[in-house]
């Protein structure tokens, strides 16, 4: 029973749960604070406050009967202690005691208004009316009908009763200081519990998103001289990359070796978690059309992820407009011929011993919900030895920084990419990286980056 009385069970809702242990508290303050009124009235020989409190003692002894009987909650039994000990202990104050004048009172009146601003609100708010009603009249019939003190209780330990008064008022505030601080913390060691929860489950999430994605000992393995700068904004991405190796054999195409490279920047809507799940939606859509369907003509195989990707999201009974930009090469290692298509992001060549950057322009319609759909276009580009080729998606373009905090923007990109041209890939990807740190500065990442390049060898 004495477990019970102590390890009682708290509403979920916190807020709901620290009412409870405030009012609960108020409890035994108030029982304890009768228990040293009467030890006080039996020094002074005030026969009233020792009936009164003890009354009040006895109803306390009474309510947790009935809560360890299981008659009603915890939080019933303080609330049912508190307005009738409240209640008795006024209306006897201001008619035995001197009305209003009674040292006491502020004491009874302060618990009363504090646990009717606390708890008057719910189920027993017909309670808190009632005894407020019954407060006021007492208050009011004590004041007219009311005795004198009695004259060694008025003279002689009037002060005692002021001090128990404020030590009883400090002992409150002191209680409710403390529970709100301790709920304050199971609050705070709650939340960062759920925030912990929340990272495991994003970096697993990342774990799954980073299988999802070529190795780059695979990447090497199908384009030697290439680089993939890959910057995710938060700990999983929107943007991904994809590279699948086939040959033709017969007019077919089945996975073998690599004569013929499949490779993609794209960047889904959104970044973070639900960036992340567009993208596992949209990969799997590209690895699908190049493995089931054995389609190898870029414009072919976007037409085709769009109609898988608009299949995919018309399931849903919401209005679904998500989907990505993407930019797409075909590569035949033995003929270097480059086929490209795209959706939004383009393709750039840098000719060997050129002078500027040779520009091929994507389609402007997403892999997605969008009015006026028609086939992507299908771009053949002959590609020497010493041409370099790059594939993007905007988050490196649409970087705030530099002195003015203005974007990147891709004219400036592309200034970058020829200045760097002489350079090998391997050295690219690091000055590319170097150049965009450098360029955002203190400013936040806007969005996830992907930059691929390849050397024609």
């Amino acid at each position: 029973m004495l477990v019970k009385l102590f390890k009682y069970q708290l509403s979920i809702n916190p807020i709901e749960a620290y009412k409870e242990r405030v009012l609960i508290s108020f409890l035994w303050i108030t029982a304890i604070f009768s228990l040293l009124y009467v030890a006080i009235s039996l020094f002074i020989e005030f026969d009233i406050g020792v009936t009164t409190m003890l009354g009040n003692f006895v109803l306390f002894v009474l309510i947790l009967w009935g809560f360890l009987k299981n008659i009603f909650s915890y939080y019933v039994a303080a609330n049912l202690y508190i307005t009738n000990a409240c209640f008795v202990a006024i209306t006897t104050c201001t008619y035995f005691s001197g009305g209003l004048t009674s040292p006491v009172i502020p004491w009874f009146i302060l618990v009363s208004l504090i646990a009717l601003l606390l708890f008057g609100a719910g189920k027993i708010t017909w309670i808190w009316l009632g005894v407020s009603v019954a407060i006021v009249i007492s208050l009011a019939v004590g004041s007219i009908m009311g005795h004198e003190f009695p004259v060694a209780y008025n003279e002689k330990h009037t002060a005692f009763f002021r001090i128990v008064c404020l030590l009883g008022l400090i002992l409150i505030l002191l209680t409710v200081s403390l529970i709100f601080e301790n709920s304050k913390n199971k609050a705070f060691a709650k939340t960062q519990k759920k925030s912990l929860e929340i990272m495991d489950s994003i970096h697993y999430a990342e774990r799954i998103q980073k299988a999802i994605l070529p190795t780059r000992s695979y990447i090497k393995e199908l384009l030697p001289e290439s680089f993939v700068l890959y910057k995710p904004k938060d700990i999983v991405a929107g943007d991904f990359y994809w590279v699948e190796s086939k040959i033709i054999k017969n007019g077919a195409a089945v996975e073998k070796e690599n004569q013929l490279v499949l490779f993609a920047a794209a960047d889904c809507t959104g970044h973070g978690v639900p960036g992340a799940m567009v993208s596992v939606v949209c990969s799997n859509a590209l690895k699908r059309v190049a493995n089931e369907y054995m389609l190898l003509k870029p414009s072919e195989i976007l037409d085709k992820v769009l109609e898988i990707v608009l299949e995919q999201f018309e399931q849903s009974e919401e209005d679904v407009r998500d989907g990505m930009d993407i930019s797409l090469c075909s590569y035949n290692t033995s003929t270097n011929e480059l086929q490209f298509a795209g959706a939004y992001n383009g393709l750039m060549i840098v000719r060997n011993n050129s002078k500027e950057i040779e520009m091929i322009s994507a389609d402007r319609q997403p892999i997605g919900k969008y009015e006026n759909l028609k086939l992507f276009t299908n771009h053949i580009i002959q590609l020497y030895k010493g041409d370099r080729i790059y594939i993007s998606t905007d988050g490196f373009m649409n970087q705030f920084g530099g002195d003015a905090g203005r974007k990147m923007k891709s004219k400036r990109f592309k200034e970058m990419i020829f200045e760097m041209r002489n350079n090998s890939m391997e050295d690219q990807e690091f000055i590319l990286e170097k150049q965009f740190s450098a360029w955002r500065g203190n400013y936040e990442q806007l969005d996830d980056v992907c930059v691929i390049g390849m050397l024609v060898k």
